[in-house]
């Protein structure tokens, strides 16, 4: 299965970007630059969000002359919504005047660009390698809290599927069932107690909606708030606490009937 880099970076900067690309080709991902590789013509805040949905992370290319973009700072907060890694690769850049938001990523400065392919060439690998089968025999569930779920959904006897390749536009954490036309996509997030982490989700709703109107979408947290709850149920069909995961559990079996 191919592991896709989403490279971001402002006009300014696509010579590095391209350079940055090159190392993630040479340790087996297959990067994506959005300034070159968007044509005239496209709707570009589509193609972003098409491409990064596909996409397993993203790599945010920053120098002096970027930073602040505006256009950047827009595919960085799709990424966000979308919950990707995210890795900023700075040149000439001080690290005191990057954005706070910035600051909190695991920045790598451009003349150590080689950690960053280290630990990218071990995430190919585990990508080419699951550690975690699912009832389908899939593709693996990498993160913790998505295996818990993941456990939960065999143990109901559940068939789902993990990032399904024939749903091109969205990638979900489940796709319920195992199938090209399923009933529910299920969000795992281990943490929704912060407002600003709703509005990205809850944007991220909208778009799902407007592509997929006749599946119900569902979100489980490890950690809800009352008000996160009532914010998402503004559009989600469905949110349940990690508490609740029985209720969510015997809503999908009573659907699939």
């Amino acid at each position: 299965m191919t592991y896709r880099v989403f490279v971001s970076c402002s006009k300014s900067d696509v010579d590095l970007a391209r350079d940055v690309a090159k190392g993630i080709q040479k340790v087996g991902a297959e990067p994506f630059i959005a300034e070159a590789g968007i044509e005239p013509g496209q709707n570009w805040l589509e193609e972003v969000r098409r491409i990064l949905s596909r996409s397993d992370e993203m790599v945010i290319v920053l120098s002096k002359d970027s930073i602040g973009n505006e256009w950047v700072n827009v595919e960085m907060g799709m990424a966000f919504g979308l919950h990707k890694l995210i890795t900023p690769i700075t040149s000439n850049l001080d690290s005191g005047k990057l954005p706070p938001v910035v600051r909190a990523l695991p920045v790598v400065r451009y003349y150590r660009m080689h950690e960053y392919l280290r630990d990218l060439e071990t995430r190919v690998e585990k990508t080419s390698h699951p550690t975690y089968s699912d009832v389908s025999g899939r593709r693996g569930v990498d993160s913790t809290y998505e295996m818990r779920v993941a456990e939960e959904l065999n143990s109901g006897h559940i068939p789902f599927d993990r990032h399904p390749k024939a749903l091109e536009q969205f990638r979900p954490d489940f796709a319920i069932p195992s199938s090209k036309e399923p009933k529910f996509f299920l969000e795992a997030r281990e943490n929704l107690t912060k407002t600003s982490s709703v509005g990205w989700l809850n944007y991220y709703a909208r778009f799902i909606k407007s592509d997929y109107p006749q599946v119900k979408i569902v979100v489980v947290s490890q950690e809800l708030t009352a008000n996160t709850r009532r914010l998402l149920s503004k559009y989600w069909n469905y949110v349940f606490s990690d508490s609740e995961m029985d209720k969510l559990v015997e809503l999908l079996k009573s659907s699939l009937g």
